[in-house]
């Protein structure tokens, strides 16, 4: 809803994932997209630590989506 934009609940859902998949689950590695124009998409998984890697034509409409990485190690040093 645009009443909640702007109160950083994606991060902190965002973070919950993180903090499950890492601690809980033990993956190595997260990755998330986001469409090519999605700049506060951009900006959140930036803020959070996730890393670049690519973009990816997705899906029957080949859709642009820049691609994300977060791997544990980088997780773990940035969250102590």
């Amino acid at each position: 809803m645009r009443s909640a934009w702007g109160s950083r609940l994606g991060e902190e859902a965002l973070l919950a994932v993180l903090t499950h998949g890492f601690n809980t689950l033990g993956l190595p590695v997260i990755v998330a997209g986001h469409g090519i124009e999605h700049d506060n998409s951009r900006r959140l998984l930036e803020r959070v630590g996730f890393r670049y890697t690519h973009n990816i034509l997705w899906g029957s409409k080949e859709i642009e989506v820049c691609m994300w990485a977060m791997t544990a190690e980088i997780w773990r040093v940035e969250n102590r």
